[in-house]
């Protein structure tokens, strides 16, 4: 083998290894975080929001004026965060197509949902492999979503998909 090969590939695996732990060490990369429990997720919504009530798996709250449901299922392995975002009765054809449009480009990680005559802002992901960080994203998305009910059906300023 060339000796100049065999120098690089000594040489960069030893970079990669010093730059993750430089990145690690300086505080920028993700900190380790085991599964996503009931207890953790109550942890953090009592320090996310301090007047959250509930638990065992179902708490609410009011985030921006918009009241939140946080739900859980430590067996099924499912959250979601939730808002109600228009009664069904009042909201047409064309808007429940607007809004399964907005689920496709404009609502990102909220979806819009419909449950019990209510169409509601939704945000819904696996409970273990859940992230404070993603939880977080997850209140914005969702009282965003609310709150651009009627006007431009989004989660955030952020746009996906072809033609949009």
């Amino acid at each position: 083998m060339n000796k100049g090969v065999s120098l690089s590939l000594w040489f960069l695996p030893t970079i990669l290894v010093m730059a993750t732990a430089n990145y690690a060490a300086d505080g920028k990369g993700l900190k380790a975080e085991g599964p996503m429990t009931n207890a953790r997720l109550e942890a953090i919504l009592k320090t996310v929001e301090p007047n959250v009530k509930g638990g065992n798996g179902r708490w609410e709250m009011v985030r921006d004026g918009v009241p939140l449901m946080v739900l859980s299922d430590e067996s099924h392995n499912r959250m979601r965060v939730i808002a109600p975002a228009a009664e069904l009765k009042d909201v047409g054809q064309q808007i429940l197509m607007t809004m399964m449009e907005a689920n496709f480009a404009r609502a990102l990680d909220a979806r819009y949902a419909v449950s019990q005559g209510v169409v509601w802002a939704a945000f819904i992901h696996p409970l273990n492999s859940l992230r404070e960080r993603d939880l977080i994203s997850a209140f914005q998305q969702v009282v965003t979503l609310v709150k651009t009910t009627g006007t431009t059906y989004s989660s955030s300023a952020l746009q996906f998909g072809p033609g949009y």
